[in-house]
């Protein structure tokens, strides 16, 4: 995906998750409006400062259990790849 903005990275997530899951699409995407209203000026303000404060550099930048990822998945299958391997390596 290039040159989407939120509402369409948001659709076009919450869609590949639902699939994946065998979850209801809307109900999925209305999660993020009413869990995250839109703010932009005072959220990426405090995004940023967090980010920064926890060494992120650039984007897309990923973190599992408070451990940057050398490479961010980019597919819902790509991120159960990843858990499961930092699962297996942490708790098994």
């Amino acid at each position: 995906m290039t040159n989407y903005g939120r509402d369409d990275f948001i659709t076009y997530w919450t869609t590949q998750v639902a699939n994946e899951f065998g979850l209801d699409q809307a109900t999925l995407e209305n999660v993020y409006y009413t869990a995250y209203p839109y703010n932009v000026d005072s959220s990426c303000r405090a995004f940023f400062k967090y980010a920064s404060s926890s060494g992120v550099s650039g984007t897309p930048t990923a973190f599992v259990n408070g451990v940057m990822l050398d490479s961010v998945p980019r597919t819902v299958q790509s991120w159960l790849i990843t858990l499961e391997q930092v699962y297996q390596s942490q708790y098994k």
